[in-house]
């Protein structure tokens, strides 16, 4: 290998990407990828689960500071301001009576359309608030 025209990522991991789709494991279709696999496998004997939340040991965001930044903002700020009598409740009860109904306002007056993921996860909100083991997570 990598005399001539053989290259590992061109001839070796081409081929290998083609035998195992034709196994029906269609998550592999990128020499490229493969190639960094190999390179940590090599170098730390087990491969990196694919999921870079488990494999960084990181929770992912809540939907709801994923789609609104600025809620993430404003929970740390009411947490901060209440830090002599916080509570979680209190957290959840600001949610519920407050910043999902401001956002969803929001939401109707920015865009109109209730098709989109936003607009979707307020209204679940609405129907069925956080409840206290979310707001606490």
């Amino acid at each position: 290998m990598g005399i001539g025209k053989n290259k590992w990522i061109d001839t070796c991991y081409n081929e290998a990407v083609k035998q195992v789709n034709a196994l029906g494991i269609h998550t592999t279709i990128n020499a490229n990828t493969l190639s960094l696999w190999n390179i940590q496998f090599c170098k730390l004997g087990k491969f990196l689960h694919p999921n870079p939340f488990v494999a960084n040991s990181l929770r992912p965001k809540p939907l709801l500071f994923e789609y609104f930044p600025t809620s993430s903002d404003n929970c740390k700020e009411y947490i901060l301001n209440h830090l002599d009598h916080f509570s979680v409740e209190m957290l959840r009860n600001e949610l519920i009576t407050k910043t999902i109904p401001k956002l969803m306002k929001g939401e109707e007056k920015e865009r109109p359309r209730t098709d989109t993921l936003e607009y979707q996860l307020l209204k679940q909100y609405e129907t069925k608030p956080p409840s206290y083991s979310n707001v606490r997570r």
